[in-house]
This record gives structure tokens, C-alpha cells and sequence, in this order.
């Protein structure tokens, strides 16, 4: 199992993060970010996370590319109601 992830990025962290090399690396990039963050479930304001897959051209540059060339990409809102989506197009040469 295992060997789809190139690498690790979000918001929350200072820097990209590779898959260790004692791991098989693979071709994607999995980019992610919490909505609104975990101190705000107290106050009953809604909370969630995103995220996208692109493919991994070079590292360490690889997410810096527009949006549109994401693979599937994801958003999920907790609160009051719940929404989620999903965006799963085909992009030949993404």
C-alpha cells in the first residue's frame, strides 16, 4: 500500500513536507487547509477542511500552479447544517 504521495502541504505548516524517503514516493501532491480552525467550535461557527491533488512536476515548486490544474479537490463545512462538494474533472496532461 502506499507510494501515491510525493508530498504534504497546508497552511498550517512552515514548509512543504516530502514523503520520507523510507517510504515509496509517488507522483501527487496533496494540498490541504482547515476552514476557520478548531477554536472557533466553542462559539458554534462553522468549521471544515479543503483540499486538492495535483501532480507532482518538480519539487519543491510543485503546488505553485493555478488552481484549474488540480486533479479531484474536495470541501467539507460542519456546523449549524453540513455541506460538502467535490470537484473530480478530467484534465488530460494535469
Amino acid at each position: 500500500m502506499g507510494g501515491n504521495l510525493a508530498a504534504l502541504a497546508s497552511e498550517e505548516m512552515e514548509n512543504p513536507r516530502p514523503i520520507p524517503t523510507h517510504y515509496p514516493r509517488g507522483e501527487y501532491l496533496l494540498l490541504f487547509d482547515p476552514l476557520d480552525g478548531s477554536s472557533n467550535i466553542d462559539v458554534n461557527i462553522s468549521v471544515g477542511t479543503i483540499f486538492s491533488v495535483l501532480r507532482c512536476r518538480s519539487w519543491p515548486t510543485a503546488g505553485l500552479r493555478p488552481g484549474r490544474e488540480g486533479l479531484p479537490a474536495a470541501g467539507t463545512l460542519a456546523g449549524g447544517g453540513r455541506v460538502r462538494g467535490l470537484r473530480a474533472d478530467h484534465h488530460p496532461g494535469a
